[in-house]
């Protein structure tokens, strides 16, 4: 008789994917320490421009925490939800520059891919901290944490003001 709330759930639901994330990037950091013990060349940049990583880690966790607040709330109201998510997901791995770099891009479709896509600059971003190429985006990594903190708290909001539509969980 307890009065659970959904987004508590949602977080639950994005632990395992975050301990999951944590393993193989503390798996990727080991790896790299022993490689440059052992003198063979990572083409990774060490240094102190390394510590921004968790930031931007923690900014792409919040993302997915405020767009799945919203989507847990639609695929209660429609079941349809699962079968256009994924589908939708796919599309915006592939528009998000993680395996091409953004000057893979013409000129023109970079300044768009900057714009409508929060996770390009901090994608850019991790590509110049990790390898030390392409350029820090600032101006487009302050849109896209003002991005991210706007839909986080607007998922969280949403969700917090649709525990009618949730199942009861008492």
């Amino acid at each position: 008789f307890l009065n659970f709330p959904g987004f508590l759930i949602t977080l639950a639901a994005l632990a395992l994917p975050m301990i999951l994330c944590a393993a193989l990037l503390s798996c990727v950091v080991l790896a790299i320490v022993l490689y440059k013990a052992f003198g063979v060349h990572v083409p990774v940049a060490l240094g102190w421009n390394l510590l921004l990583l968790p930031a931007l880690i923690v900014l792409v966790a919040m993302l997915v925490t405020g767009l799945t607040a919203f989507i847990s709330v639609v695929y209660t109201l429609s079941r349809d939800v699962r079968f256009v998510a994924p589908v939708l997901t796919q599309i915006w791995f592939f528009a998000t520059p993680v395996f091409y770099p953004l000057s893979a891009l013409p000129p023109r479709w970079q300044d768009v891919a900057l714009i409508l896509n929060a996770l390009t600059a901090i994608m850019e971003t991790m590509r110049h901290l990790l390898f030390g190429v392409g350029q820090l985006p600032v101006g487009s990594l302050l849109v896209s944490v003002l991005v991210i903190g706007l839909v986080f708290l607007s998922g969280v909001w949403f969700m917090m003001r649709s525990e009618w539509v949730l199942p009861e969980m008492n």
